[in-house]
């Protein structure tokens, strides 16, 4: 584990009710900087919704999002990730025929300050931050194990690597915190390995807290530092890898789910 329990993310009693029904109820949450945390639970638990209030995609009925002691509930998206909180979606988001390096450059474009006419002009100022984006995402690129297909189009990409090239967009906006939202779908058992390796690469080499969402409980169990687990919009419980595994309430909410599942 590797947080200094410095807290980068803050969620304070977040609710959201839909037509009189609670999608996410009450629900606080700390997240330390530097941590994998992952978020689980059954189908309409409520964990996409509560990824949809904490990244501004989504308003809340009431509560607080507080992010590096700020508040920023009523953010926008955009606003916040100016901030460095970055969201990856479910399924592979992004341009199908444009290439990977395009792509990623797509990204590192998200916190960058040309202007307009700066771009427009071809200023001096303008061509030496293109060609330092452009090192950037060769950069990352590179570290997510990309770079054979840097000139590939996006939609050529076997599964697994288009995953890797959503978090590559994700990494090129310059995240302090990242929310990837079920990064494992669809992937086997050595292309989740492959990216388990990702992730903790990402933390280590580049600091990253991570906030994840995920059905493979293989994956989350060998991954994350803590756990938090949602059931009908509530959090029911908290902790450690193995205080969820033996936590009375989350094997109530997962019957019906093999053992080996959560082993």
């Amino acid at each position: 584990m590797q947080n200094n329990n410095k807290v980068i993310l803050e969620l304070k009693n977040l609710t959201k009710i839909f037509g009189g029904l609670s999608a996410v109820e009450d629900v606080s949450l700390r997240v330390n900087s530097g941590e994998i945390m992952g978020l689980i639970g059954p189908n309409g638990a409520g964990k996409t919704t509560l990824f949809n209030l904490v990244s501004g995609v989504m308003k809340e009925t009431r509560g607080n999002v507080f992010f590096q002691n700020e508040d920023v509930t009523e953010f926008s998206p955009n606003q916040l990730v100016k901030k460095g909180l970055i969201r990856t979606f479910q399924g592979n988001v992004h341009f199908k025929n444009s290439t990977v390096i395009d792509n990623v450059l797509m990204g590192c474009h998200v916190q960058t300050k040309v202007s307009f006419f700066g771009s427009l002009f071809n200023t001096r100022y303008t061509c030496s931050r293109e060609s330092e984006l452009l090192k950037s995402a060769i950069d990352i690129i590179d570290f997510l194990g990309l770079t054979e297909y840097r000139n590939e189009l996006a939609k050529n990409l076997p599964h697994g690597y288009q995953r890797a090239l959503g978090i590559a967009i994700a990494l090129a906006s310059d995240p302090k915190f990242l929310m990837l939202d079920e990064p494992a779908a669809g992937m086997n058992a050595e292309e989740t390995e492959t990216l388990m390796d990702m992730l903790r690469q990402i933390r280590k080499e580049k600091g990253i807290t991570i906030l994840l969402v995920e059905h493979d409980m293989k994956m989350v169990m060998g991954i994350c530092d803590r756990i938090a687990v949602l059931n009908f919009g509530k959090k029911i419980a908290e902790g450690i890898p193995e205080q969820i595994r033996a936590n009375q309430d989350v094997i109530e909410a997962y019957l019906g789910v093999e053992d080996d599942e959560i082993a």
